[in-house]
């Protein structure tokens, strides 16, 4: 009877160091806002910048604060069309995308990323983009897309 006295005593208190030694204070924060936005640019509304070898169509976003730019996630998506068989589907493919076209009049592979950038000075805007492989200006592939854009950040 005495040993067993002395085993639950010794247990609790081996117990007990392991369960406080290992004590960590966590912390879990709890929820975020977020705000989803879509944009259409049509064909005719990318502009090229040559200083920087793309298709830019620029448009103000006064929605935008410091906290979201500095402390929140800016997430972007653009809708594609892609074949598969006989059908065509629309497919959300996150930013930066690369794409690619085969031009069978030069026999060669046109390739091109888009994307998105933000910026709260000198003024708050988003700019989407369209840059070709080699930063030439290739109107042809020009056309409408329609983009997502998700901000995240803490409550």
């Amino acid at each position: 009877m005495k040993l067993y006295k002395y085993l639950v005593i010794v247990s609790v208190a081996i117990f007990s160091l392991i369960g406080f030694s290992g004590c960590e204070k966590k912390y879990y924060e709890v929820g975020a806002d977020i705000e989803t936005f879509w944009f259409t640019v049509k064909a005719d509304q990318w502009s090229w910048n040559n200083t920087k070898g793309r298709y830019e169509y620029t448009l103000p976003f006064n929605d935008l604060d410091e906290y979201m730019f500095d402390e929140g996630g800016i997430y972007g998506a653009v809708y594609v069309w892609e074949q598969k068989g006989n059908n065509l589907y629309e497919v959300l493919k996150s930013l930066s995308y690369i794409q690619s076209y085969y031009d069978e009049e030069n026999n060669l592979i046109y390739q091109e990323t888009i994307g998105f950038e933000t910026s709260l000075k000198p003024n708050k805007e988003i700019c989407f983009y369209i840059q070709a492989l080699d930063m030439s200006p290739e109107d042809k592939y020009l056309a409408e897309y329609q983009f997502k854009i998700n901000f995240v950040w803490k409550q």
